[in-house]
C-alpha cells in the first residue's frame, strides 16, 4: 500500500531514505508523483510535450524548443495528463526539497509557470480543462503562501496529500 507523507516532512534525508530514490539524475521523483497519482486516481498520467504560450496563452504540443527564437516565450512542459468524463487535466509536477539559490529559481519558475495556467484559463470559456500543480518537497511546502494568490477556478495547487483530498472529496463528479 502506498502512504502520501505531507511536502512538509519531505526533506533531502527523507527522500535519500526512499526506496523508490537513486541519487536525483532519474527522474525518480517524477515515477513516484506519476505513480501516487495512478494510485490516487486509479488512471494513468501519461506524459505529454504540451506548452503553453506565455504571451496568448495557446496550448501547443512541442518536444524540443530550445532552437526556437520564441523559446522564452513557452512554458516547460506539462508533465502528465488524465482524461475522465469529458474533463482533461493536466499536471505540472514538482519535487523540490532542499534550499538554495538553484531552488528559488525553481520556485520562481514554477511560479510563472502556473500564473500562465491562470492567464489560460482567463482567456478561454471551456470549463472542462483542470491545472493541477503537485509541488511535494519542503522548499515546497516553505514556499506555498506565496502561490495563495493564483487561485483559480479549475486550478489546484498543493502537495500530493492535499490533491489526494481534493480528487476523493472536493471533485467527487468526477469519479
Amino acid at each position: 500500500m502506498n502512504t502520501l507523507t505531507p511536502s512538509v516532512h519531505q526533506d533531502k534525508v527523507w527522500r535519500q531514505n526512499q526506496t523508490w530514490y537513486i541519487n536525483g539524475k532519474h527522474n525518480e521523483c517524477e515515477k513516484y508523483q506519476r505513480n501516487m497519482i495512478r494510485y490516487i486516481t486509479a488512471i494513468e498520467c501519461k506524459n505529454t510535450n504540451l506548452r503553453i504560450h506565455m504571451e496568448n496563452y495557446e496550448i501547443h504540443n512541442m518536444r524540443n524548443i530550445s532552437k526556437r527564437d520564441d523559446a522564452y516565450e513557452w512554458t516547460e512542459t506539462l508533465d502528465g495528463k488524465i482524461n475522465k468524463n469529458n474533463t482533461t487535466f493536466f499536471f505540472n509536477l514538482k519535487f523540490v526539497c532542499e534550499t538554495g539559490g538553484a531552488q528559488l529559481r525553481t520556485m520562481r519558475e514554477i511560479y510563472h509557470f502556473i500564473k500562465a495556467q491562470v492567464n489560460y484559463l482567463k482567456s478561454v470559456e471551456n470549463n472542462t480543462i483542470y491545472f493541477v500543480n503537485i509541488l511535494d518537497g519542503h522548499m515546497c511546502h516553505q514556499n506555498m503562501h506565496k502561490f495563495k494568490h493564483l487561485v483559480y477556478e479549475n486550478l489546484f495547487i498543493g502537495d500530493m496529500v492535499l490533491f489526494s483530498v481534493w480528487w476523493n472529496h472536493d471533485h467527487s463528479f468526477i469519479n
